[in-house]
């Protein structure tokens, strides 16, 4: 008997813990010895993956080579060309429909007490396959932007009609079907939709143009007719105005103080404070009539039903005094025109957005798939809790750096007198897994997680990053009226988010956002956090709440936030905050050096965020700031805290 070929795949070396990543597997599970493998006559191949943000260190290649560095060979897989995104987004379309064919049948089964049964739905497909393709190719050459038309879809109804699975399909269901599929986008639709709300960049990876190609159709639909477009064109058209009006004064205002100090003089000094005056009552009255015009504005497009017409997907012309766009056309000012689209097309989408509405669509199919089988009641409440489910165990796993998990039931007998030979000090995985829960069941059915045997993960890493960031930024958004200089103690809404922000694991020693498991997690959230003004603002009220220790993991989680967002905090007096008792000697100490060395205070805040990061007792304190005032070692240490 020959020799068999065998090639071992070890997928996703990121995933793996952090004391494990940047150790050769290889060598620390002895491969080679323990199988007895001849290095001269291998049969073997091994391929190891991973994410390419892991590899910045030099000399990664040692983490993942065989018998001798020289037979490693480093392959990258590349983003998707054109080409291939085309070619991707063809066989989507086919996939969309063949999904709508199979809810279908999937209802009928279920009504009729069968299981879904693969090759019947095959022979059900073989029936319209060809039929479904030449309408996808024709409704590409004419450039139309739906798959069918009304009658193409009651030609494929009729053919589904015919066979044996599908002959007593009521009437009600073809109809939802025949809109369904109406509705359905053909590639040319997806790719100028694509292009008008500038996401080009996001469609690197298989992972992501799913989910864009998932949820696309589905947000343009939420967004229409939504008063979301018409909030943001009124916040961007403000933004904007505020913008122009305060570059042209601010210029202006500094031109005269400059005269004012270089003449030296009193009363051009006097002056100077007057027009400062005069120009922040011209900037209020300017900001009222500007909301006024806006007003306006809006009113005009009210009227002619274009928040009812207009979708983020839209593409927008426009030529003398109208706004033209998917059929439509609206009447404005000239003058008002131009900037009524750039505040329209200011909205960007992030990756975050996208992640959002797929795991919402996700939940919703899954929840109107148990409400059509008769297996819920109580759809907001299970909505509710498969969300928390979700985000609560990608939490856990996150802290514990783990991307995969084994859950081992540890039996129902539970006795006072507990004499097992393995105790489990902390089952915590028994809360999501408990096998005699029913409603966990149900829940763990609905959620993006994948299955085998005793061994649990998300469907993809990043749905587990997602759900941290999602928590993350949903805590900041519940914080209401978060202001710690609120000199009223009974302010219910402060006391009231002080303590939400306290009991939540945002502030848990255990949750610490500057470790390497949480690196994608701020990837996520910092594109939401990095232009809402509001949300800036609180992270440093909760740095503020560090005057009490019991704010310390929040407060230095804030800071990190801030520092990778790159918000300018010269302008903020910490001076004042009352760290927690270790860091206060290293608090006074920075001050000085701050002023010393004329560091800017962000810079500060920086260092402190490291220690409070790091947890370093009063003796470590006490040696950092001896080694600090050496004046060898200071410059040397200043650089490795990042100053």
């Amino acid at each position: 008997m020959g020799k068999e070929s065998i090639i071992l795949i070890l997928d996703s070396y990121d995933e793996m813990k952090q004391d494990c990543i940047q150790q050769n597997l290889l060598m620390t599970n002895k491969l080679f010895q323990d199988l007895n493998i001849n290095k001269v006559n291998s049969q073997m191949k091994v391929i190891i993956t991973t994410r390419k943000e892991i590899l910045n260190t030099t000399g990664y290649q040692t983490w993942f080579y065989g018998e001798s560095i020289s037979t490693l060979k480093e392959v990258q897989i590349q983003n998707f060309n054109e080409e291939q995104q085309n070619e991707y987004l063809n066989q989507y379309v086919i996939l969309s429909i063949k999904r709508k064919i199979k809810e279908i049948y999937e209802i009928e089964k279920s009504i009729s007490g069968q299981n879904f049964d693969l090759e019947e739905f095959q022979n059900l497909w073989s029936l319209i396959s060809q039929q479904i393709t030449d309408c996808r190719k024709k409704s590409e050459m004419s450039l139309q932007d739906s798959i069918f038309h009304s009658k193409e879809v009651e030609a494929i109804i009729k053919k589904i009609k015919t066979h044996k699975s599908l002959e007593i399909v009521k009437e009600e269901q073809s109809t939802t079907l025949q809109k369904d599929l109406l509705a359905l986008w053909n590639a040319n639709k997806f790719k100028k939709s694509i292009q008008s709300i500038k996401i080009q960049q996001l469609l690197t990876t298989p992972f992501m143009l799913e989910i864009i190609l998932q949820v696309l159709p589905n947000m343009a639909k939420m967004y229409k007719g939504s008063s979301i477009i018409k909030d943001n064109l009124i916040m961007n058209y403000m933004k904007l105005q505020k913008q122009s009006h305060l570059s042209q004064g601010t210029k202006e205002l500094y031109r005269k103080k400059y005269k004012s100090l270089t003449q030296n003089n009193t009363q051009n000094i006097q002056t100077f404070q007057d027009e400062k005056m005069l120009k922040e009552e011209n900037d209020k009255e300017f900001s009222n009539n500007q909301k006024l015009k806006i007003n306006e504005i809006i009113d005009k497009l009210e009227s002619q039903n274009f928040f009812q017409n207009y979708s983020i997907v839209s593409i927008l012309n426009y030529s003398d005094d109208y706004i033209s766009f998917d059929g439509h056309k609206v009447q404005l000012n000239h003058d008002d025109i131009n900037l009524v689209i750039m505040s329209l097309k200011m909205k960007k989408f992030t990756v975050f957005e996208f992640y959002d509405s797929f795991i919402n669509f996700y939940h919703e199919q899954q929840i109107q798939k148990l409400r059509n089988f008769g297996k819920i009641q109580d759809y907001q409440n299970l909505k509710y809790d498969i969300f928390q489910f979700s985000y609560s165990l990608a939490i856990d796993m996150t802290i514990r750096e783990l991307s995969q998990l084994i859950y081992k039931p540890q039996g129902k007998l539970q006795l006072k007198s507990n004499y097992k030979i393995e105790q489990v000090s902390d089952d915590w995985l028994k809360q999501y897994f408990d096998g005699e829960d029913e409603y966990k069941k149900l829940i763990r059915s609905c959620i993006l997680l994948s299955a085998k045997e005793s061994s649990y993960s998300f469907t993809h890493k990043s749905i587990q990053e997602f759900y941290v960031a999602k928590y993350v930024f949903d805590l900041l958004v519940a914080l209401n009226n978060f202001n710690t200089d609120d000199k009223e103690e009974g302010n219910e809404n402060l006391q009231k988010s002080k303590q939400i922000l306290l009991k939540s694991v945002f502030n848990d020693q255990k949750f610490n956002i500057s470790t390497e498991n949480f690196k994608n997690v701020i990837k996520f959230i910092k594109e939401m956090l990095i232009n809402d003004d509001n949300i800036i603002l609180k992270l440093i009220e909760i740095i503020k709440l560090s005057r009490t220790q019991i704010y310390c993991r929040s407060a230095s989680n804030s800071i990190y936030l801030l520092k990778q967002m790159n918000v300018y905090l010269g302008s903020q007096d910490f001076n004042k905050l009352n760290w927690p008792i270790q860091m206060f000697q290293v608090q006074v100490f920075l001050i000085v050096i701050q002023v010393i060395q004329n560091f800017k205070m962000w810079k500060l805040i920086h260092v402190i965020s490291i220690l409070l990061i790091y947890n370093l007792q009063n003796g470590q304190m006490l040696f950092l700031m001896k080694k600090l005032f050496q004046k060898d070692t200071k410059k040397e240490l200043l650089r490795d805290s990042g100053l």
